[in-house]
């Protein structure tokens, strides 16, 4: 029996595809997938045909977040029984492999379509550019109850620091066209023209040599970090750690621990979850 790649690698002309392919899934970010991206980036980076390269997602979505069931994880092990420790090192070892898009020699695009959430978001913010359909959906769900999810210490250098207060205050998920007013991303387009515009957009980059692309790339980068990238990327990852300890999203882990992950995303949905509410003594971690 085939089985399908988790990430598949296309070319055409010099711009080569990173495509995430769990489609039943959303593209939900597995373990099995992150190695697969890691192994398939390498790829692309390797071939000296591809002078751009286009991440996007199979079916519906672009990538609806981190896959949260049990078998799935990228953790190494369940959060309640990680140290404070073991989960910066965690979180840090997650940022490593998305933060490839933003150090690698060449230009990246991702290509966003439908759900672009969570651990999803991440992935989109670390390449270097961002071109979506006007009606995709951009946001960090988790921000509300059991997580930050480091990628937003992007945003301040993109979206600027009131609009980032705003998305981690609301845990609102912005579209596509709201996303390029706040300057979060390069540009949205309509739905059915996106796959042209994204392949016109890095075929006119790819028309500059690829020396020339990594040498622009490396001095904008340098600009960001001018402008405290790392130092803001590092604090976030601590702060993602942080909430991730908090009473509420150990209450929240309780409630899907015993309920189901249903139950959960449920409660997250309506504001209503109350870190307070078993006063009996009992741990929720």
């Amino acid at each position: 029996m085939n089985v399908a790649p988790l990430v598949i690698t296309e070319r055409r002309e010099r711009v080569g595809y990173l495509v995430l392919n769990r489609p039943d899934k959303r593209n939900a970010i597995s373990a099995a997938l992150k190695d697969a991206f890691d192994a398939a980036l390498d790829q692309l980076l390797e071939d000296d045909k591809v002078r751009v390269i286009v991440v996007r997602g199979a079916g519906k979505s672009f990538c609806a977040g981190n896959d949260l069931s049990p078998a799935e994880s990228i953790g190494t092990k369940p959060s309640r029984s990680r140290t404070s420790a073991q989960g910066l090192h965690w979180v840090l070892g997650e940022m490593a492999t998305w933060r490839r898009l933003w150090e690698c020699a060449k230009p990246t695009i991702a290509q966003v379509h439908g759900h672009c959430l969570a651990g999803g978001l991440m992935v989109a913010m670390e390449c270097d550019l961002v071109v979506a359909a006007d009606d995709a959906l951009f946001g960090q769900p988790e921000a509300r109850i059991f997580g930050l999810a480091p990628d937003h210490g992007l945003w301040p250098l993109t979206a600027g620091i009131r609009h980032t207060k705003e998305m981690l205050f609301t845990a609102r998920s912005v579209t596509g066209a709201e996303a390029a007013q706040m300057g979060m991303i390069n540009r949205a387009v309509p739905a059915e023209q996106l796959d042209r515009a994204v392949f016109e957009l890095a075929s006119e980059i790819a028309k500059t040599p690829a020396e020339m692309l990594t040498i622009q790339k490396a001095a904008a980068n340098a600009a960001a970090e001018a402008m405290g990238m790392s130092g803001i990327r590092e604090s976030a990852a601590i702060y993602d750690v942080m909430a991730q300890a908090s009473k509420t999203a150990r209450g929240f882990r309780k409630i899907v621990r015993e309920q189901g992950l249903k139950a959960g995303l449920d409660l997250l949905k309506s504001g209503n979850f109350d870190p307070d509410a078993d006063r009996h003594g009992h741990d929720a971690t």
